[in-house]
């Protein structure tokens, strides 16, 4: 397990596919582990955090949570988000017990599927991220079991300590994923995979054939004036969102937020000049 787990750490995973794999890995070691779920912060300006949760039989379930979502009921009332307010190092529910505590509604319903033990722990590591009250650097996980009398102090003391070498394979992954989106994000995804890519020295560059795509805003000073800066901001923010937004839509690229003004491009590499151009009026007609 530990050298699959460095392995992982080595390449590019995915990282609710990496997850999975090493809950029935722990399966076949003889880890009864039938549910398990794992959260992660990110750094994205679209993405907030990022969840999977894997049950034994059934289909992996990944989930991203952007910035602007409202928290829901299960989110307020989750054990999750419990321990990552009260900074607990760990969190443990025996599911069978006559006195058992069910103060979060997911413990009521796993007792009705037939879990009989809940043990929630974080793993802290320094790694980029947008930070709140109920955020973590790093990863949080929770183990659930169906076996008669919970999770054995075996069981318990095995995953603790492959959680840590779950943590190291985690960061370095999510390490990746930030460095790609952070170049995409201020470079664009041509232009950011170029860059991790190699093609960093200064004088870097190619020539690419595109349909080029300009959009500017008209008006834009009378309208600041008139809305105020706080109020302006909110209103370019949407006009990006309008403008970009149906570039990316199309299949293309932002290169550059010129003031007011948008600068897109649809290369015409990998299709040709009357799809790319069909593409640029689809998004300006967006």
């Amino acid at each position: 397990m530990e050298d699959w787990l460095i392995g992982q750490a080595l390449g590019s995973p995915d990282m609710a596919a990496m997850f999975a794999e090493m809950c029935e890995r722990l399966r076949q070691c003889q880890v009864p582990v039938d549910r398990a779920m794992i959260g992660w912060s990110t750094l994205h300006p679209l993405i907030q955090a990022e969840s999977a949760v894997w049950e034994h039989g059934n289909e992996l379930q990944h989930q991203q949570i952007t910035h602007t979502e409202e928290d829901n009921e299960d989110w307020l009332q989750s054990p999750i988000r419990a321990i990552m307010l009260s900074r607990e190092p760990m969190l443990r529910r025996r599911l069978t017990h006559a006195n058992a505590p069910f103060e979060f509604p997911l413990l009521s319903r796993l007792s009705e599927a037939g879990y009989t033990d809940y043990f929630v722990l974080p793993t802290e590591f320094d790694i980029p991220a947008i930070m709140d009250e109920t955020s973590t650097a790093g990863i949080i996980v929770s183990w659930a079991t169906r076996a008669e009398g919970g999770f054995s102090e075996d069981a318990l003391m095995a995953l603790r300590y492959i959680q840590k070498r779950l943590a190291l394979a985690a960061r370095a992954t999510m390490e990746g994923q930030i460095s790609r989106t952070i170049a995409e994000t201020y470079l664009g995804r041509i232009a950011g995979n170029k860059v991790l890519n190699g093609q960093i020295r200064h004088g870097d560059g190619e020539t690419i054939d595109a349909v080029i795509y300009f959009s500017d805003m008209r008006n834009s000073t009378a309208i600041a004036e008139a809305l105020g800066p706080d109020a302006y901001l909110t209103w370019l923010n949407t006009y990006f969102e309008a403008t970009a937004g149906a570039i990316l839509e199309q299949g293309g690229e932002v290169l550059d937020f010129i003031g007011d003004a948008v600068l897109g491009v649809f290369p015409t590499d990998e299709q040709s000049l009357s799809s790319a151009v069909a593409k640029a009026i689809a998004a300006a007609d967006d």
